[in-house]
C-alpha cells in the first residue's frame, strides 16, 4: 500500500493515482488533540511541530501542512494581533512595517516548527508549507483602500517569507488568498509579483499553489494568468462552490486540483468524493487531491475526520 507522500508525489509527477491523497489544512485541530490553547503551543516550534506531527498519526492523514495561519504573515510585517477565544485577530493595518518578517514574532517560530515536523514526517507524509499570499497580506497590512496600489511595497517582503519557506523544504507551495485577489480584477500588478514568486519556488525545484477563498458565485476571470501549478478552492462568499464546469476547467490546468471536503458534514463530504473521482475520470486522469474546505479548528468533528480517511483510503481510481 502506498504512503501518503507516494500518493501525493504521484500527483505532483503527473502520475496515474491509486487514490487520493487527504491533506487536510489543520489548525485548531491539533491544539485540541493536545489539549493546549493555539495561543500556547504556536511560541514554541517543538510543541507545535509535536502536535501536528500527533494530529497526523492519530487520524492517519496523507500529509502535514506547515505555516497555515491567515494572520502570521500580517503579524510579522507588522500588524496587531488581538486573540479572542484562542484566535488570532488583525487588529488594524500596521502602523511601521518590519523589513525582516521571517525573524519576527510567531512567523519566526513557525519557520523551525515547519523544519522540524517536515525532518520527521518527509519519510511517510507529504509536507506542505502554506503562506498568506501577497494580494491579501497587502490588504492586512496597508488596508482595503491602499493594499492593492500597494502592492509593489509588499513584494521584498513576501519574497523573504517565501525563500524562507522554500528552506524549509516542502513538497509543495500554497498561497492562501481571499477576497483582495477574488473581488479586484486580476491585472498586470498580481501577475507580476507571483510571477516573481513562482520563480523563486522553481529555484528550488518546488511547485506552487493557490488555496483561494471568499470569491463571487464562480472563479474570479483571470485566474489562470497567475500561472499556478494547481488550485484549492475553499467556499465562495455565499458558502458554495463554482460551477461544474469551472471545476472542470481548472482541473484541466497545471497539475490538477485540491478539493475541499467538509469537516462536519459526511454526506456533503461523500458529494465531493464521488465529483472528485469522477472529474478525474472525465479528465482522462488529471490528478487531484482530497484537503478540508478551509482550516479545520478545534470544533471539527472527529469522527467525521476519522470516517473521512477510512473512505479515501478505499477510493479505486
Amino acid at each position: 500500500m502506498a504512503s501518503g507522500r507516494e500518493l501525493f508525489s504521484c500527483f505532483l509527477k503527473g502520475a496515474p493515482l491509486e487514490r487520493p491523497a487527504f491533506v487536510p489544512l489543520v489548525r485548531g485541530l491539533a491544539a485540541r488533540v493536545g489539549g493546549v490553547k493555539v495561543e500556547d503551543f504556536t511560541q514554541d516550534p517543538t510543541i507545535w511541530a509535536n502536535l501536528l506531527t500527533k494530529t497526523a498519526e492519530l487520524f492517519n492523514l496523507d500529509g502535514v501542512v506547515a505555516g497555515l495561519d491567515f494572520t502570521l504573515l500580517a503579524e510579522a510585517c507588522g500588524c496587531p494581533v488581538q486573540w479572542q477565544d484562542d484566535r488570532p485577530i488583525i487588529a488594524g493595518p500596521a502602523p511601521q512595517l518590519c523589513m525582516e518578517p521571517e525573524q519576527a514574532g510567531r512567523l519566526k517560530v513557525a519557520l523551525v516548527k515547519a523544519h522540524q515536523v517536515f525532518e520527521v514526517t518527509r519519510s511517510s507524509r507529504a509536507c506542505v508549507a502554506a503562506l498568506t499570499g501577497p494580494v491579501s497580506l497587502a490588504r492586512q497590512v496597508f488596508g482595503p483602500e491602499q493594499g492593492l496600489a500597494r502592492l509593489g511595497e509588499i513584494k521584498p517582503l513576501a519574497v523573504r517569507v517565501t525563500e524562507a519557506f522554500c528552506a524549509t523544504r516542502p513538497d509543495v507551495l500554497i498561497f492562501l488568498e481571499g477576497r483582495a485577489l477574488a473581488q479586484d480584477k486580476i491585472g498586470l500588478p498580481q501577475r507580476k509579483i507571483y510571477n516573481t514568486l513562482r520563480n523563486l519556488a522553481a529555484h528550488y525545484d518546488i511547485p506552487v499553489g493557490m488555496f483561494l477563498r471568499n470569491y463571487g458565485g464562480d472563479v474570479p476571470p483571470g485566474l489562470e494568468l497567475l500561472k499556478m501549478d494547481f488550485h484549492v478552492l475553499g467556499l465562495s462568499l455565499d458558502g458554495g462552490l463554482p460551477p461544474r464546469q469551472s471545476l472542470e476547467r481548472l482541473a484541466g490546468e497545471g497539475l490538477g486540483l485540491g478539493i475541499g471536503l467538509p469537516m462536519d458534514d459526511l454526506a456533503t463530504a461523500r458529494e465531493m468524493i464521488a465529483l472528485g473521482i469522477d472529474l478525474y475520470r472525465a479528465q482522462s486522469g488529471r490528478g487531484f487531491f482530497f484537503t478540508s474546505l478551509g482550516p479545520a479548528t478545534r470544533e471539527a468533528d472527529l469522527e467525521t475526520v476519522h470516517q473521512l480517511v477510512k473512505e479515501i483510503s478505499r477510493v479505486q481510481l
